[in-house]
């Protein structure tokens, strides 16, 4: 990175989030980004229980605006949810913001409509990026079915206006990238910054041998259990597994959607499959890399979907980094980074594919090392550390733009987009993707 777009130590930041702190990984490494390079941060976020209300975070300070719901599955409870922590961070956010503190503000979604509680950078011609963590017309189209679809014309609404308020959008996967621009937002506007492993949490390990694998297998799956997931179908797949491998053990981490955790728990019961799966609850990044070390393979059994089929796995990045050999589900996010040498790709939605995978990969040791060299040399291309210089130079962009005023900001802004519009990280096939992409959005572009 040039001296011409290092960050100045000088400033400070705030970043708000309607999830908690610093368990939200891609917050958490943004942050920490920010923070070895000299930049303060404040973090608006949740509070999960047994914490405080403010502390300091590895120099990152931290504002607990409000206790987290003990439960967002109906739509009605999300709305008010983050409705209630919008207009507790805008008030938050106003009153540490007078004083000029704050050189940039950062909304994460979801909700888009977070971004407006960082109205006082209007008044005070701050820039404010909204990132984009998953698309809300893509994610509620895949979610809500019958009457409910009618509410996507709202979420089109406020996910138009939020992406309007912000002076640069951020976004975390090309297929992200292209509806963004299919909704007429300019290029110059959006940022790409995948969730790329942390090198500091996630290495490579170097003492991972690859041997025959006997009766004893580990399976491993960390992130969210929800049923977009598919991890019902793995749990499926099971019993075919187990049949060559009676001593398998299939281990999740992560927190569940509760009434999704009961579906599978029922299917544990009726496969008789509790002495295959353990259920280990949420655990932290540290903590993740030590159960990567115990693991075999590492399973990715993402149903498809308008939402899943342009969404990039953020743990597919960690199980590369680590040198895992991963057996996932092919959808095309995925594709256009890790390439068919480097994951044990799967036909979507089937849990007898999910099995010949699994058993395919365990029963070839060679080619589990093969693979696990070729997806680390893949992901090493968008590794965090090339994330983190890209983001630290959007951020120094932002900042020093509004700061030359309004007449030069357009002009450095464009071009420090045209430097990542030129980078070799795009996926060569990504043309014809774009085409697949523009003939999937009919059911869900009516909305906008």
């Amino acid at each position: 990175m040039s001296n011409a777009r290092e960050p100045d130590t000088r400033w400070r930041m705030c970043m708000v989030v309607f999830s908690g702190y610093p368990s939200d990984p891609r917050v958490r490494r943004e942050a920490a980004a920010l923070q070895r390079c000299g930049i303060e941060v404040d973090v608006y976020c949740l509070r999960q229980p047994g914490e405080r209300r403010t502390e300091e975070c590895e120099g990152v300070t931290v504002y607990r605006i409000l206790d987290a719901p003990r439960s967002k599955e109906t739509l009605a409870r999300y709305l008010l949810h983050t409705l209630r922590f919008t207009l507790r961070a805008l008030f938050a956010i106003s009153a540490k913001a007078r004083s000029g503190r704050y050189a940039l503000y950062q909304a994460h979604t979801m909700p888009d409509f977070l971004v407006f509680a960082c109205v006082i950078a209007k008044w005070q011609r701050k820039p404010i990026i909204l990132d984009l963590h998953d698309l809300s017309v893509e994610l509620f189209a895949a979610k809500l079915n019958g009457a409910k679809r009618r509410l996507l014309r709202l979420v089109a609404l406020q996910e138009r206006l939020a992406c309007r308020f912000a002076d640069h959008l951020i976004t975390t996967s090309w297929g992200f990238h292209e509806r963004l621009l299919q909704r007429g937002h300019p290029e110059t506007k959006i940022s790409l910054v995948f969730n790329a492993a942390d090198p500091m949490l996630f290495w490579l390990d170097r003492e991972r041998q690859f041997l025959p694998i006997g009766e004893d297998l580990h399976l491993i799956y960390h992130g969210t259990i929800a049923e977009r997931f598919g991890l019902h179908r793995l749990l499926e797949a099971l019993p075919r597994i187990r049949a060559s491998h009676p001593g398998v053990k299939l281990h999740l981490y992560g927190k569940a959607d509760p009434s999704y955790l009961r579906r599978l728990e029922s299917i544990i019961s009726d496969f008789g499959l509790s002495a295959q799966v353990e259920f280990g609850g949420w655990r932290s990044a540290h903590a993740l890399m030590g159960c990567f070390r115990q693991a075999d393979i590492a399973v990715v059994p993402y149903l498809h979907d308008e939402f899943m089929d342009i969404a990039v796995s953020t743990k597919t990045f960690e199980y590369a980094a680590a040198g895992l050999p991963v057996v996932a589900t092919r959808l095309q996010a995925m594709t256009s980074i890790f390439p068919d040498d480097s994951i044990t790709y799967v036909a979507p939605g089937s849990s007898a594919a999910l099995a010949r995978g699994v058993l395919s990969l365990a029963a070839d040791p060679d080619r589990r090392a093969r693979q696990s060299r070729l997806a680390h040399k893949a992901q090493d291309a968008l590794s965090g550390q090339v994330m983190a210089d890209r983001y630290r130079g959007l951020v120094a962009d932002l900042i020093r733009a509004s700061q030359s005023g309004v007449g030069d900001m357009a002009t450095q802004l464009s071009a420090h987009r045209a430097a990542l519009v030129r980078s070799p990280t795009r996926p060569a096939g990504l043309a014809g993707e774009a085409e697949t992409l523009t003939r999937n959005t009919s059911t869900i572009e009516s909305y906008r």
